[in-house]
């Protein structure tokens, strides 16, 4: 099978991650996969490495431009006329809605994944806008939609992204990772979040948090990037002083993150977020704001942590700070959780699937 997947950005970020794992795992189970990208960076790098064709499509930016728009679509028609993939695996909002009118005037099936809907109550009204109606004419393009949670997959459906029997649930999975055996009576709890310096993320919020909690122990480390990164990473550093190591892009994300105790992800809205499911994958302690997608990762009973306000989260975090027993406890029951239910495997089944009924549709 020909498979070419579309993203915007070409650096490190959940969908990236999401879209790069996929697509290795792809190559490696037999199929001809190629990535067309509106930037470069280190996810396309990543790619490469694994086996993965990239190409670079400069037009396509996140921003709304109706002559770059209007060229992208061109390149997309070109690259999938050229490369006659089976399928066009569509990513994030922009690209999504792109690569779906290229492939449809193509007449080469779509499907989309989305990667957290960005019309969620807590976005902007401009963007909530804006996106809806993106996603609604994404949908009418495309034939097949993938939502993450069946929490997202019902707000398709109450908002007509996609006729009910176009949308599709398959939550994120990632390769397994053996988790790393730690010292988790650490004297000073060692912490970590890894976000995109930029909204819906909240590392300025988190801060203000534990620069309340300087009776207890603890440290943190901010990993990421982002437009926002050097006006928030500088609140955040002069907020916390020598407790907060704020580090930006990294490329050993893995090896930091599993020589942590804690993750935390604070953030207005996600779908299904990455970093989170590797700090599961990896053994730690996990501490979240209480969301759909989060809920998904963590289960029923969860396995972290959930706050809905500031005063949760300090509760959560004095409680897992607090407790070696309860850190341990935690992490085990996050490995278990990854190793049941969101390996790449079972991402690759799902997808699969999805793949197979849309093109039965489409003949």
């Amino acid at each position: 099978m020909k498979i070419v997947h579309v993203i915007t950005k070409g650096d490190f970020g959940g969908a990236q991650t999401h879209v790069i794992e996929l697509a290795i795992a792809q190559h490696h189970d037999g199929a001809e996969v190629a990535i067309s990208a509106g930037s470069d960076g280190p996810a396309m790098d990543r790619a490469r490495a694994g086996g993965v064709d990239v190409t670079i499509l400069t037009h396509l930016g996140r921003a709304v431009a109706p002559r770059a728009d209007v060229a992208a679509v061109r390149a997309l028609r070109s690259v999938f006329r050229s490369g006659q993939p089976d399928i066009v695996h569509c990513h994030s909002s922009k690209g999504g809605l792109l690569a779906r009118i290229a492939a449809r005037r193509e007449r080469v099936p779509s499907v989309y994944t989305a990667h957290g809907f960005p019309f969620q109550r807590a976005a902007p009204l401009v963007q909530r806008s804006l996106s809806l109606a993106g996603e609604w004419v994404g949908g009418h393009f495309g034939d097949a939609v993938i939502c993450l949670t069946d929490e997202e997959a019902d707000l398709a459906r109450r908002w007509h992204i996609a006729r009910s029997e176009e949308i599709f649930v398959v939550p994120n999975g990632l390769p397994d990772i053996q988790a790393v055996s730690r010292d988790t009576s650490n004297d000073v709890p060692a912490m970590v979040m890894v976000a995109r310096f930029f909204p819906p993320k909240m590392q300025r919020e988190l801060a203000a948090v534990l620069s309340t909690m300087t009776d207890i122990p603890w440290s943190i480390t901010f990993i990421g990037d982002g437009p926002r990164f050097d006006e928030w990473g500088e609140t955040v550093a002069s907020t916390l002083g020598d407790r907060a190591h704020v580090l930006g892009h990294r490329d050993d994300v893995e090896e930091l993150v599993a020589a942590c105790d804690i993750a935390i992800l604070w953030s207005k809205y996600e779908g299904m977020p990455i970093a989170l499911l590797e700090a599961m994958r990896a053994g730690l302690a996990c501490v979240a704001s209480d969301l759909p997608g989060v809920r998904c990762l963590f289960g029923d009973p969860p396995v972290g942590l959930l706050a809905a306000t500031d005063h949760d989260l300090e509760q959560a975090l004095r409680r897992v700070l607090t407790s070696i027993e309860t850190r341990r406890e935690l992490g085990r029951a996050a490995r278990h959780r990854f190793e049941s239910a969101f390996t790449i495997g079972e991402m690759m089944r799902g997808v699969g699937e999805v793949y197979e009924t849309t093109l039965k549709r489409h003949r």
